[in-house]
Protein backbone atom coordinates (compact mmCIF):
# COMPACT_ATOMS: atom_id res chain seq x y z
CA UNK A 1 0.00 0.00 0.00
CA UNK A 2 1.24 3.25 -0.77
CA UNK A 3 2.18 6.01 1.95
CA UNK A 4 -0.66 7.95 1.13
CA UNK A 5 -3.04 5.49 1.21
CA UNK A 6 -1.72 4.12 4.63
CA UNK A 7 -2.55 8.14 5.64
CA UNK A 8 -5.71 7.69 4.70
CA UNK A 9 -6.20 4.83 6.42
CA UNK A 10 -5.16 6.12 9.67
CA UNK A 11 -6.86 9.08 9.69
CA UNK A 12 -9.99 7.16 8.52
CA UNK A 13 -10.16 4.18 11.26
CA UNK A 14 -9.41 7.22 13.81
CA UNK A 15 -12.38 9.09 13.01
CA UNK A 16 -13.75 5.21 13.28
CA UNK A 17 -12.88 4.81 16.63
CA UNK A 18 -13.88 7.74 18.35
CA UNK A 19 -16.75 7.44 16.89
CA UNK A 20 -17.73 3.99 18.20
CA UNK A 21 -16.10 5.02 21.69
CA UNK A 22 -18.55 8.11 21.08
CA UNK A 23 -21.70 5.48 20.62
CA UNK A 24 -20.43 2.74 23.26
CA UNK A 25 -19.65 5.44 25.91
CA UNK A 26 -22.57 7.69 24.80
CA UNK A 27 -25.86 5.18 23.99
CA UNK A 28 -24.74 1.72 24.83
CA UNK A 29 -23.57 2.40 28.39
CA UNK A 30 -26.00 4.62 29.39
CA UNK A 31 -28.69 2.15 28.41
CA UNK A 32 -26.70 -0.72 30.24
CA UNK A 33 -27.02 1.81 33.51
CA UNK A 34 -30.76 2.62 33.35
CA UNK A 35 -31.51 -1.27 32.62
CA UNK A 36 -28.93 -2.00 35.74
CA UNK A 37 -31.05 0.88 37.87
CA UNK A 38 -34.36 -0.64 36.66
CA UNK A 39 -33.57 -4.31 37.93
CA UNK A 40 -31.01 -4.43 40.45
CA UNK A 41 -28.99 -6.70 38.67
CA UNK A 42 -25.35 -5.33 38.66
CA UNK A 43 -23.57 -7.96 36.12
CA UNK A 44 -24.65 -6.43 32.88
CA UNK A 45 -22.75 -3.12 33.83
CA UNK A 46 -19.98 -4.79 35.10
CA UNK A 47 -19.56 -6.74 32.40
CA UNK A 48 -19.89 -3.51 29.86
CA UNK A 49 -17.16 -1.67 32.02
CA UNK A 50 -15.43 -4.58 31.80
CA UNK A 51 -15.59 -4.95 27.40
CA UNK A 52 -15.56 -1.20 27.51
CA UNK A 53 -12.16 -0.94 28.85
CA UNK A 54 -10.90 -3.52 26.46
CA UNK A 55 -12.44 -1.90 22.92
CA UNK A 56 -11.01 1.36 24.19
CA UNK A 57 -7.84 -0.24 24.44
CA UNK A 58 -7.73 -2.16 21.31
CA UNK A 59 -8.80 0.75 19.59
CA UNK A 60 -5.62 3.11 21.16
CA UNK A 61 -3.35 0.07 20.06
CA UNK A 62 -4.98 -0.10 16.74
CA UNK A 63 -4.26 3.73 16.28
CA UNK A 64 -0.68 3.22 16.98
CA UNK A 65 0.24 1.00 14.98
CA UNK A 66 -1.10 2.44 11.95
CA UNK A 67 0.38 5.73 12.88
CA UNK A 68 3.73 4.10 13.25
CA UNK A 69 3.45 2.48 9.79
CA UNK A 70 1.88 5.45 7.97
CA UNK A 71 5.37 7.22 8.21
CA UNK A 72 2.80 10.42 7.36
CA UNK A 73 3.08 14.07 9.00
CA UNK A 74 -0.44 15.06 8.50
CA UNK A 75 -1.49 11.30 10.53
CA UNK A 76 1.12 12.73 13.08
CA UNK A 77 -0.05 16.33 13.15
CA UNK A 78 -3.85 14.69 13.21
CA UNK A 79 -3.10 12.27 15.77
CA UNK A 80 -1.61 14.80 17.78
CA UNK A 81 -3.64 17.96 17.51
CA UNK A 82 -7.26 15.66 17.61
CA UNK A 83 -5.47 13.36 20.70
CA UNK A 84 -4.85 16.39 22.42
CA UNK A 85 -8.06 18.53 21.76
CA UNK A 86 -9.91 14.90 22.97
CA UNK A 87 -7.93 14.25 26.22
CA UNK A 88 -8.23 17.96 27.41
CA UNK A 89 -11.66 18.22 26.33
CA UNK A 90 -13.05 18.65 30.06
CA UNK A 91 -10.36 21.71 30.64
CA UNK A 92 -11.20 23.64 27.73
CA UNK A 93 -15.19 23.23 28.38
CA UNK A 94 -15.19 23.64 32.03
CA UNK A 95 -12.27 26.44 31.75
CA UNK A 96 -12.73 28.08 28.74
CA UNK A 97 -15.92 27.68 26.68
CA UNK A 98 -18.91 28.40 30.30
CA UNK A 99 -19.73 30.87 32.41
CA UNK A 100 -18.14 31.53 35.67
CA UNK A 101 -19.47 33.85 38.68
CA UNK A 102 -20.80 36.03 35.61
CA UNK A 103 -17.92 36.58 33.66
CA UNK A 104 -18.27 35.57 29.93
CA UNK A 105 -16.52 32.69 28.78
CA UNK A 106 -12.98 32.84 27.29
CA UNK A 107 -13.83 31.52 24.23
CA UNK A 108 -15.89 33.59 21.20
CA UNK A 109 -19.49 32.72 21.52
CA UNK A 110 -19.94 29.95 18.38
CA UNK A 111 -16.51 28.37 19.18
CA UNK A 112 -17.79 27.68 23.09
CA UNK A 113 -21.35 26.39 22.13
CA UNK A 114 -19.20 23.74 19.97
CA UNK A 115 -16.78 22.95 22.61
CA UNK A 116 -19.64 22.64 24.99
CA UNK A 117 -21.90 20.48 22.94
CA UNK A 118 -19.02 18.30 21.61
CA UNK A 119 -18.29 17.60 25.60
CA UNK A 120 -21.60 16.98 26.40
CA UNK A 121 -21.88 15.14 23.48
CA UNK A 122 -18.84 12.69 23.67
CA UNK A 123 -19.20 12.35 27.58
CA UNK A 124 -19.93 8.75 29.09
CA UNK A 125 -19.38 6.52 32.25
CA UNK A 126 -16.12 5.45 30.82
CA UNK A 127 -14.33 8.53 29.66
CA UNK A 128 -13.59 6.44 26.16
CA UNK A 129 -13.40 9.30 24.13
CA UNK A 130 -10.88 11.24 26.68
CA UNK A 131 -8.65 7.83 26.61
CA UNK A 132 -8.44 7.43 22.72
CA UNK A 133 -7.77 10.80 22.81
CA UNK A 134 -4.97 11.03 24.83
CA UNK A 135 -3.56 7.65 23.36
CA UNK A 136 -3.80 9.33 20.16
CA UNK A 137 -1.62 12.34 21.47
CA UNK A 138 0.72 9.97 22.55
CA UNK A 139 1.28 7.69 19.90
CA UNK A 140 1.69 11.12 17.75
CA UNK A 141 4.14 12.36 20.33
CA UNK A 142 6.22 9.15 19.88
CA UNK A 143 6.25 8.62 16.51
CA UNK A 144 7.56 12.60 16.34
CA UNK A 145 10.30 11.63 18.98
CA UNK A 146 11.16 8.76 16.67
CA UNK A 147 11.88 10.94 13.81
CA UNK A 148 13.95 12.80 15.95
CA UNK A 149 15.79 10.28 17.46
CA UNK A 150 16.59 8.52 14.39
CA UNK A 151 17.90 12.18 12.70
CA UNK A 152 20.32 12.93 16.16
CA UNK A 153 21.83 9.28 15.58
CA UNK A 154 22.13 9.77 11.89
CA UNK A 155 20.19 6.56 11.18
CA UNK A 156 18.47 6.93 7.76
CA UNK A 157 14.96 5.50 9.64
CA UNK A 158 11.59 6.09 7.64
CA UNK A 159 11.31 9.68 6.97
CA UNK A 160 8.03 11.56 7.78
CA UNK A 161 6.41 12.23 4.73
CA UNK A 162 4.08 15.24 3.64
CA UNK A 163 0.84 14.56 1.89
CA UNK A 164 2.62 14.62 -1.45
CA UNK A 165 5.03 11.46 -0.15
CA UNK A 166 8.04 13.58 -0.37
CA UNK A 167 10.31 13.79 2.58
CA UNK A 168 10.24 16.19 5.71
CA UNK A 169 13.70 18.26 5.86
CA UNK A 170 14.43 20.11 8.91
Amino acid sequence: MSKAGRAAVAILVAAGVLWLAVWFDGTVMRDIRQQEAATFDPTGLSLAYSLGAVAVAGGVLLLAVLAWRSHSALVVAAYVFVGAFFAFLPVLAWRFATQINGAPPVFPGPIADAVGQIYFWSAGPLNAVATVGAGMLLVGLLVIGRALRARMVGRRAEPLSGIEGQPIRP
